[in-house]
């Protein structure tokens, strides 16, 4: 698995790629909802640690045992932090609030896993509990034939450099590799890792959220409210509850 791979530079990696006010975003929706929070993906605990310094009461879960390790890490060692998959959440009732942030439902490949998602929100939220996600807004130049460069960032005194090749399949989704160099790292060798993801356009995310999670209340762009969808990274949904 991918993030298997990359845990341990996960933050100077995707973490820092993100550089749009996200966590403070979801902080606030939160502290404004009465009830434990479920944060689905928290990786190495970014947003859930902001969370739980904000005296949320909060949740997470990953599929990557690695990046629960250095979330338990960061969140410290009372953090509750659980080993489940999105598509088969196994947790009875009582959140207030599903966070699925950072383009996790990009990982949804079909209305399969969609469903699958639904079913098992549908039990852990309260009758009255809400669902916010995100997905990045796909760019027309994102596929590419062959590599470019992403980044040189330094890492640990060291310089991290990550190349990525993106190639678009016949069904819509987009197959994606990505190859990193550390000095001295890896085993001497250069690590690439290969995933594979459905972007979604914000009409299609709209559509998706309303045929299975439920009604969309609120539509908001690169995690600031009022900002217009023109030239925005990422689209947000509030959408109601399906307990």
């Amino acid at each position: 698995m991918s993030y298997d791979q990359i845990a341990a530079i996960y933050d100077a990696d995707m973490g820092a790629s993100m550089t749009l006010p996200d966590v403070d975003f979801y902080v606030r929706a939160a502290r404004a909802c009465v009830g434990p929070v479920l944060e689905l993906g928290c990786g190495t605990g970014r947003i859930l640690a902001a969370l739980i310094d904000a005296g949320v009461d909060a949740v997470g879960i990953d599929r990557s045992a690695p990046m629960l390790e250095r979330a338990r890490r960061r969140s410290g060692a009372g953090a509750r932090l659980l080993r489940m998959d999105m598509r088969e959440l196994a947790l009875d009732g009582g959140f207030a609030l599903a966070l699925l942030p950072y383009s996790l439902v990009t990982y949804l490949l079909d209305d399969g896993d969609w469903s699958a998602l639904a079913k098992g929100l549908r039990r852990a939220l309260r009758a009255d509990g809400t669902i916010l996600l995100d997905a990045f807004i796909p760019r027309p130049d994102l596929a590419c034939a062959g590599w470019v460069r992403d980044y040189a960032r330094p890492f640990e005194g060291r310089w991290l450099l990550r190349h990525k090749r993106v190639q678009r399949e016949d069904n819509g989704c987009h197959r994606i590799e990505r190859r990193y160099r550390l000095r001295g790292a890896f085993g001497g060798r250069t690590l690439v890792t290969r995933e594979r993801i459905r972007p979604y356009a914000p009409t299609q995310l709209i559509a998706l959220a309303e045929r299975h999670l439920g009604h969309v209340l609120a539509i908001d762009y690169d995690y600031t409210l009022g900002r217009s969808a023109d030239e925005a990274r990422f689209c947000t949904l509030t959408v109601a509850g399906i307990g």
